[in-house]
């Protein structure tokens, strides 16, 4: 597999598309220029970046127009956004205040034949690329750190590439190795309610980073403070992770105590199972004294006379 430099690839990618933009009918390799109706456009689901405070976006537009065309791909007899999910609403916005001009917007799309895996993952690779300019908040910040190591490292299965997937993911975002190991622990143990909190912009990073060490109780506390009193700064997480671990012995003897106690009625059960079987089986075998005396006089009964 041949080696190559993943900056230097998107790097001479974006030059690329720059320099074909301005050729007609296509704009880049592989890439095919279209008119589409606003409407007809569908958001990706992968996109993860704010699609909030677009006043000054479609004021922009309002006054130069769209200079920059979406990127979208076929789905079914729509198309689907890749790249500009902010200018389609924009527009979607502008012709609801009856500026009808914007409802058609260029747009590109890939040729079917350019597809490929390797091409596919370098595409989303240049997208995350591109919007580093962007202003983003720190969940974003994790979410685009965290997609592109995954990125890398499926590259990685079909390419060469030097170097391990962690530095090389320090390197493309400028994100240290170290930020990176806290983003992957927010993301692995934070739970739902905290998550919706950080992505709000309700929790700074590092606080939720201190919190994403906590047991699942703690952090239901910590959700329903926050829910309570409307802030939780670095210093609560920190309070509530030194109460947990001061409690650490008490709530590990309690949990050792239930284990043993769950163990021992295990052993006792099939001790009493089997105890009731056998006082069952007694009990089917003998005949009371009311049973055997009936039996007897069924017997004489039963007995031809003489």
């Amino acid at each position: 597999m041949a080696k190559f430099d993943l900056h230097q690839l998107l790097n001479e990618r974006s030059k690329a598309a720059a320099v074909e933009r301005e050729k007609e009918p296509r704009t880049a390799d592989g890439m095919e220029q279209l008119t589409l109706d606003v409407y007809d456009l569908i958001p990706s689901q992968e996109n993860f970046y704010s699609t909030q405070y677009i006043n000054d976006l479609k004021q922009s537009i309002a006054i130069v127009g769209l200079l920059q065309p979406l990127l979208v791909e076929r789905d079914g007899d729509k198309f689907r956004v890749v790249a500009g999910h902010r200018r389609r609403l924009a527009c979607m916005a502008l012709v609801e205040d009856g500026l009808a001009q914007f409802r058609r917007v260029p747009c590109v799309t890939r040729a079917a034949e350019e597809e490929g895996t390797v091409k596919t993952i370098l595409d989303r690779l240049a997208l995350i690329f591109a919007n580093g300019f962007r202003e983003k908040s720190d969940w974003e910040k994790m979410e685009e750190t965290l997609r592109t190591e995954a990125l890398i490292a499926e590259l990685r299965k079909e390419v060469e590439v030097e170097g391990r997937t962690r530095w090389i993911t320090a390197e493309f975002t400028g994100i240290t190795e170290a930020q990176i190991g806290r983003y992957k622990s927010i993301k692995n143990n934070l739970c739902p309610e905290l998550m919706q909190a950080f992505k709000a912009k309700r929790l700074g990073v590092s606080t939720a980073y201190e919190l994403s060490g906590l047991s699942p109780d703690y952090q239901a506390r910590a959700a329903d403070t926050l829910e309570e009193v409307g802030v939780l700064s670095i210093n609560d997480a920190k309070a509530l992770k030194q109460e947990e671990e001061a409690r650490k012995p008490e709530l590990d003897a309690a949990e050792e105590g239930a284990a043993q106690t769950a163990k021992e009625a295990a052993q006792d059960a099939p001790e009493a199972a089997g105890d009731t079987d056998t006082a069952t089986a007694a009990e089917g075998t003998q005949d009371t004294p009311e049973t055997a005396q009936d039996g007897q006089q069924e017997k004489q009964q039963d007995k031809p006379p003489q």
